[in-house]
C-alpha cells in the first residue's frame, strides 16, 4: 500500500474549503419567509451562496486530488487557487448587494475562508512550487 504524503498548504487548503462549505448553511442573512420578515437563511436561499457552494467544493476535490496524485498537483493548485477568487467575489457581491439586510455568520465564515485559499494558492503560485513530494 501506497503511503499518501500531503503537503501542509495543500491540507491548509482542505480544511479551509470544508470549513466555507460549513459556512455556506450557516445563517447568511435575513429572508422574507412568509409574511415575517427577519427570518435568517442560509447561503442556500442565494444564487451567490450556490456558486460560493460550488467553487468552495470543487477548491476541496482538487486540493484533495493534488495530494493523492502527484501527477496533476500543479494544476490542481491554480484550480484551487481560482476556486477560491471565485468563492470570494461571490462572498463580497453578497455583502455588497445585501449589506442592510444584516449578515450572519456564514459569509463571514466563507469570506475568510475564501481569503485563507487564496492567499495560500498565490504564496505558492508565486513560489512556482510543483508541490510533488516523492
Amino acid at each position: 500500500m501506497k503511503k499518501v504524503s500531503c503537503p501542509v498548504s495543500k491540507f491548509i487548503t482542505i480544511v479551509s474549503a470544508l470549513l466555507g462549505v460549513t459556512g455556506v448553511w450557516l445563517p447568511w442573512g435575513k429572508v422574507l419567509v412568509g409574511d415575517q420578515m427577519g427570518k435568517f437563511g442560509s447561503g442556500m436561499f442565494f444564487f451567490e451562496g450556490w456558486m460560493v457552494f460550488l467553487s468552495l467544493a470543487s477548491a476541496f476535490v482538487f486540493s484533495l486530488t493534488g495530494c493523492l496524485s502527484h501527477d496533476h498537483a500543479k494544476i490542481s493548485g491554480r484550480i484551487s487557487f481560482w476556486a477560491g477568487v471565485v468563492s470570494g467575489l461571490f462572498s463580497l457581491i453578497f455583502l455588497l448587494r445585501y449589506h442592510f439586510m444584516g449578515t450572519g455568520l456564514g459569509i463571514w465564515i466563507c469570506l475568510i475562508m475564501s481569503v485563507v485559499i487564496v492567499v495560500i494558492g498565490y504564496k505558492n503560485l508565486k513560489a512556482g512550487k510543483r508541490e510533488i513530494v516523492p
